[in-house]
């Protein structure tokens, strides 16, 4: 009997036994198929949207600098493009244009691009500075509005008249050649005609000297303000800038010009030698010299 008991007890332990063994293994199993999911992985999870959309912004960022570099890039290009035009032009037909030096001087005189007979210009009523009878003659074809006018103005006009005019040596006669873009310039022309109507070719080229040196403040009122600080009569002055006779005589030194070979402002025939550009005051001085002797 007693044995019989041990057997029932041996069983029912073994029994108790497995049934642990079975929870353990059942607990085991549970654990390894649903891990738990850890901080980090969580927070990976919440940055990666954050961190795509930050991308994409990048991405649109680049996009729009990049076409908008490159319609500056062809803006500037195209500045570029026109400067390089009109500096080629003009390095062409005036040697040291740009920087204003003065030219180094050549071994020989400088080759005329066009010579003309000076009798073909009609230069009767024209203003004048200088003597007469002086053996050289300029006649400048000019546009008061200008820049490269005004660039002969300030840095040759002042030496060509203190060596040369006021020593009798060159005159220089004045005729108008207004550049259609130029909205001031015919008005200019106009003015500066109608001081010398009234008052005479000196205080014409006051008024050119005054035009000149304000350029940057060149107006229609400003012009008919100058033309009576030099003595103009108001009333006169304000008929005569209408005048179709004065603006007809403007017209026909700017097609007088065109048929001679002009093709830029300033011009200038010496002594019927045509020089094209805002020459340095050394190649005015070569040529004139040239013709001197």
């Amino acid at each position: 009997m007693t044995e019989e008991k041990k057997s029932v007890k041996k069983d029912t332990t073994k029994k108790v036994e497995s049934k642990v063994e079975a929870k353990k293994e059942v607990k085991v199993e549970t654990k390894k198929s649903t891990p738990k999911t850890s901080s980090k992985a969580k927070s990976s999870s919440g940055v990666t949207p954050v961190i795509l959309g930050l991308l994409i912004i990048q991405f649109l960022l680049i996009i729009f600098l990049g076409v908008n570099v490159s319609s500056q890039d062809k803006a500037v290009n195209e500045i570029n493009e026109k400067v390089s035009r009109l500096d080629s032009f003009f390095a062409g037909n005036a040697p040291g244009y740009g920087d204003g030096s003065v030219a180094p001087t050549p071994s020989k005189p400088t080759a005329p691009a066009q010579k003309v007979d000076l009798s073909q210009l009609d230069i009767e009523g024209e203003p004048m500075i200088g003597n007469a009878d002086a053996p050289v003659t300029i006649i400048e074809y000019s546009d008061y509005e200008c820049p490269f006018c005004s660039k002969f103005f300030s840095e040759s006009y002042g030496k060509l008249k203190q060596e040369y005019i006021e020593t009798g040596k060159v005159k220089l006669i004045f005729k108008d050649f207004p550049l259609g873009f130029h909205d001031l310039a015919t008005p200019a022309a106009a003015a500066a005609n109608c001081v010398q109507a009234q008052l005479g070719d000196e205080k014409y080229f006051e008024m050119h000297d005054k035009i000149f040196s304000s350029q940057r403040s060149l107006s229609v009122s400003n012009l008919e303000s100058w033309a009576i600080e030099l003595g103009v009569d108001k009333a006169d002055y304000s008929t005569c800038v209408k005048d179709e006779a004065v603006l007809s005589e403007i017209s026909a030194d700017l097609a007088e010009g065109s048929q001679l070979g002009v093709s830029g402002t300033p011009s200038f025939f010496i002594n019927g030698n045509l020089v094209v550009g805002a020459q340095p005051y050394a190649v005015l001085k070569q040529m004139i010299e040239a013709e001197l002797q």
